[in-house]
């Protein structure tokens, strides 16, 4: 039994967790190769994130997705978890919790303060391992335009609007802090008329 870093050896087995994960949450169907490409490129290009998975028998059970955001307020990264997936079969047994340790001990070793993950406001389960792994459940809501070509996802707190480019997210957010203090991200830019007047030249409208 083990946690360890994905390699791309572990791409399609990653990839179909993936699926199981859209299908079983929200009914979404996840072409093969999208799925597939969507693990390989990330893998290959770490400075964009990781993914860990938990071995039993020498066989993948359960893998994480962690991906990077820069918080101009903390001045440091963020680590965001998400593409949570254990196998049915094992679930309830500690899988995440462990899962959880590894990626704990990594953020550590690397000077991370503040993990990040948000799920599906449907998907009760996951609400409760994850308040009882400490993760605290914020007042930011979450939010997310389409456009043909560029999909742009805020948060929405009070009355600020904090845009986060190519994040797609869905449902609340938690945060946990490995310094057992709450961090907001509360970060990134909303760059308006910036950002219009960027996209519009290329004839895609977002606001």
């Amino acid at each position: 039994m083990q946690t360890r870093l994905a390699t791309i050896n572990d791409s399609p087995i990653i990839s179909a967790f993936n699926k199981a994960i859209a299908f079983e949450t929200e009914h979404k169907t996840l072409p093969d190769e999208i799925a597939l490409l969507g693990v390989e490129n990330l893998i290959k290009q770490p400075q964009y994130g990781f993914y860990i998975v938990h071995e039993i028998d020498e066989k993948i059970i359960a893998s994480i997705m962690i991906t990077y955001e820069w918080s101009d307020w903390q001045n440091e990264l963020v680590w965001w978890i998400q593409s949570v997936y254990v196998k049915p079969t094992h679930r309830k047994q500690g899988v995440f919790k462990q899962m959880l340790l590894f990626i704990e001990q990594l953020a550590k070793q690397q000077s991370i303060n503040s993990l990040k993950l948000y799920m599906e406001k449907e998907n009760k389960v996951a609400h409760q391992v994850y308040l009882k792994n400490n993760f605290i459940e914020t007042d930011y809501l979450l939010f997310q335009k389409n456009s043909a070509d560029v999909t742009i996802s805020f948060h929405h707190h009070s009355n600020h609007f904090l845009g986060l480019l190519n994040l797609i997210c869905f449902g609340r957010i938690a945060c946990i802090s490995l310094k057992n203090e709450k961090f907001w991200s509360g970060k990134v830019l909303f760059l308006g008329e910036y950002l219009n007047d960027l996209f519009s030249e290329k004839g895609i409208f977002i606001f």
